[in-house]
């Protein structure tokens, strides 16, 4: 069930590596509850870096972490027993004494050596109580700093955070984490940042190309992770993992329909999915006002078709020229239509619309008119 007010201190990415900081300072093992699928595992890229100042490092496996690599990676929780925590114990019959199988998914100092390696511990809340158990061990470091799974001593520069879902998060498998394993965390509640997401993921991954991005950074926010309402009912739910295949699948050009009943719908569910595809279909309603634009016409004064004639036009320019004749064409004038509607936009659609055309390739800089859009 949804609460009213949040069971722990909200945080989110653009402070998280804050958060990340301070976990470490007092030591603690950072503890991020949150909904499914608004990027609890993802946030291991944002981190490692603020751990370890290492921005070059990216995800990697334990297959990976035996070859010396440094980076992020998961370790999932579900279905764990204490064995496979710790290790199988394996008897020797001569000596009548043990030794511990190494666990593979850990990353041991016999393994990692010195390597920088964050590791995702993920949805902690599905072990058993006896599995948690095992875990404490983990979580009470002797007095040099020294990580220990049970007889396994992990990587000096291995960090370790904490992933869970709780009932308020739509998970009706989580259960209330025990108080010996809460204690010695430091817990924070993940929200969703779109302002973050399109920076850190979307325009990495390419995906501010899509109407979608467009749509979640100018009016999704509302629709980027709501909090699911009453009882769970098994309903798609929007948030940035949904939203980011949306973004991937979802271009200027796909019709509403397909928009809304073949991708959007099966992915964020269908009030999100018309309320997402309004956008696209006004994209499609602006061409006449785009060609107008194009032929001396002025931008229209509504918010709203503001943001669908410019994006529209970014992505018209990016389709119509060679990224190698862009810049020529700049020069030339050719894009001056663009670029004084630009300059006469909302201000809050100038600073979105500026660097979305920079990243898609177009050199505004290039214009004698460029510095009358930081007016």
């Amino acid at each position: 069930m949804n609460t009213s007010k949040p069971l722990h201190s909200p945080v989110t990415y653009s402070r998280l590596a804050k958060a990340a900081q301070i976990a470490k300072a007092i030591g603690r093992f950072l503890l991020l509850y949150g909904q499914v699928g608004i990027g609890k595992t993802a946030a291991g890229a944002i981190i490692h870096r603020a751990l370890t100042g290492r921005s070059g490092d990216g995800k990697i496996s334990h297959n990976e972490w035996r070859n010396g690599e440094s980076g992020y990676a998961v370790v999932n929780c579900t279905g764990q027993s204490p064995d496979s925590i710790s290790g199988f114990l394996v008897p020797d019959h001569d000596t009548r004494e043990g030794w511990f199988t190494k666990p593979e998914h850990w990353p041991l100092e016999s393994v990692v050596g010195d390597a920088h390696i964050t590791l995702c511990v993920d949805e902690v809340d599905k072990l058993s109580t006896d599995a948690i158990s095992v875990l404490l061990g983990l979580l009470d470091a002797n007095d040099t700093g020294d990580l220990y799974l049970g007889t396994h001593k992990l990587g000096p520069n291995v960090n370790i955070y904490f992933t869970a879902n709780g009932r308020e998060h739509g998970s009706t498998s989580s259960k209330v984490l025990p108080a010996p394993l809460v204690t010695r965390c430091y817990s924070r509640n993940l929200q969703a940042d779109v302002a973050q997401w399109v920076k850190d993921y979307a325009v990495p991954k390419g995906l501010d190309d899509s109407p979608v991005t467009a749509w979640l950074s100018s009016y999704g926010e509302e629709w980027f992770s709501p909090a699911i309402e009453g009882r769970w009912d098994g309903r798609s739910i929007p948030c940035p993992r949904q939203w980011s295949a949306a973004a991937a699948q979802i271009t200027i050009d796909t019709s509403f329909d397909e928009a809304v009943n073949d991708v959007l719908w099966p992915l964020v569910g269908e009030d999100a999915a018309n309320a997402c595809a309004a956008y696209i279909q006004l994209i499609h309603k602006v061409k006449p006002e785009l060609d107008a634009l194009k032929n001396g016409g002025d931008l229209p004064s509504d918010h709203r078709a503001q943001y669908a004639v410019i994006f529209a036009a970014i992505r018209t320019i990016v389709v119509d020229y060679e990224h190698l004749t862009l810049g020529a064409a700049v020069k030339a004038g050719k894009l001056d239509w663009f670029i004084d509607a630009l300059a006469s936009s909302d201000n809050e659609i100038r600073q979105w619309a500026v660097p979305l055309a920079s990243s898609a390739g177009i050199p505004l800089k290039y214009s004698p008119k460029f510095e009358a859009l930081a007016a």
